[in-house]
């Protein structure tokens, strides 16, 4: 016999076994630990890189290398406290002279995964972060390209692959304008160009991650 709607909602439910509590905590620190990540870096550690011996090209290493180790920390920390699972492949093809990078971008935290396995690479980044008082000093000091629009940013895209960077670039407003811009850059400086795809799983209680 099935049973009726009010049999149902009084039955005692079970128990959730996936550490939701626990990932919850660990999500809302993990966002805490990023904006306070950015802030150390800018009052801190990136000022006393610029102080060290070397031009400018050698100042703009230093802060991209501490920005790709502040990543992967980050991402180390998010798989230790079980926020999620990472698997990754195909990274040494990465990072090439001239190499335009271009991701999916299936969600923010996909930025914190590339950026940390690219020790010195430049990025196209929001216009806002510019603005952002936790990563606008980071942003700065890697000299990553602000994404305004204009036709000085694609040109500006462009010299840093013929100056033999590597250019990391995120999808951001309507598809078709997107893709015009990489068409745009990638007219402007024939580059190699790889396509690096993310994505990503949902758990549920019947399927915790491992």
């Amino acid at each position: 016999m099935e049973s009726t709607p009010l049999e149902l909602a009084t039955q005692p439910l079970n128990r959730r076994t996936d550490a939701w509590a626990v990932r919850l905590v660990a999500t809302g620190a993990s966002f805490v630990l990023f904006g306070l990540g950015g802030l150390l870096l800018w009052i801190f550690l990136l000022p006393v890189l610029a102080c060290l011996p070397g031009g400018v090209m050698a100042r703009r290493r230093r802060a991209r290398a501490a920005i790709s180790r502040a990543f992967r920390l980050h991402a180390w920390f998010m798989r230790r406290s079980g926020v999620l699972t990472l698997h990754i492949d195909g990274v040494q093809r990465l990072g090439q002279p001239g190499q335009m990078i271009v991701a999916n971008h299936p969600s923010l935290i996909d930025v914190v995964f590339l950026i940390g396995q690219l020790r010195d690479t430049n990025c196209i980044v929001k216009a806002g972060l510019f603005r952002n008082p936790c990563m606008r000093g980071p942003v700065r000091a890697a000299q990553y390209i602000s994404n305004d629009g204009s036709m000085t940013m694609l040109e500006r895209a462009a010299d840093v692959l013929r100056e033999g960077q590597s250019l990391l670039v995120f999808p951001e407003a309507r598809a078709p304008r997107r893709a015009a811009r990489r068409c745009s850059i990638a007219v402007r400086r024939p580059s190699p160009c790889v396509a690096r795809v993310a994505s990503r799983r949902c758990s549920s209680p019947s399927n915790p991650p491992r």
